[in-house]
């Protein structure tokens, strides 16, 4: 069992083992930047099966892969500099990776939930979007979710309606095996930790 802990003070994320004190550096330490071995506003975390982290970074504007052991991370979404276009994210959030290594991501400030294949240059957008009519618009999207049972379904919570929002357009791709293992159960500001039961 692992938690992990990612930390937007320090820059980095940390797994930690039940009874370490210190942990072991699994992403970023190395300063406040936009290289590829740095992170900057470390939002929320997703662990695979393999052990990969994968690190939405608000500030950065991009989705980041580090492999485990790896010293610097791999781009897996945004990371085009701040904007609308499918290529780009603005303020992204909460994330969430199926077993084919599709990332999906709240794109807060661009009001949209986006999918992003694996090696994709661009993104797809699943739900919300500023071009969208005021009762279908998402307001800053912060976290996702997904139906274990219903694999269709994704769940979007929408920090300034104050809802949430079940969707299934465009989802019927995902694996009901997304639920693997690893849950988020705490994100703030500063902090976002993941449990792990492998």
């Amino acid at each position: 069992r692992n938690l992990y802990v990612g930390d937007s003070l320090k820059w980095e994320v940390r797994r930690y083992r039940f009874g370490e004190n210190n942990g072991t550096l699994v992403a970023g330490g190395n300063g406040l930047g936009d290289g590829l071995n740095q992170l900057n506003g470390p939002t929320f975390l997703f662990v695979d099966r393999d052990h990969s982290v994968y690190i939405s970074q608000y500030w950065n504007l991009r989705v980041m892969k580090w492999t485990k052991g790896a010293t610097e991370g791999i781009v897996v979404a945004g990371g085009h500099g701040n904007g609308y276009g499918l290529s780009e994210l603005f303020g992204p959030q909460g994330l969430l990776v199926d077993t084919l290594g599709t990332v999906y991501v709240a794109d807060e400030e661009n009001c949209r939930v986006m999918r992003w294949t694996q090696g994709a240059n661009q993104g797809t957008i699943l739900e919300g979007g500023k071009d969208q009519g005021a009762g279908a618009r998402l307001v800053r999207p912060m976290g996702l979710s997904f139906d274990r049972h219903d694999a269709r379904k994704e769940q979007i919570f929408d920090d300034f309606n104050d809802t949430s929002k079940t969707s299934t357009r465009s989802i019927s791709s995902i694996s009901s095996t997304t639920s693997n293992g690893y849950i988020e159960i705490y994100h703030n500001g500063n902090f976002s930790i993941v449990f792990s039961i492998f």
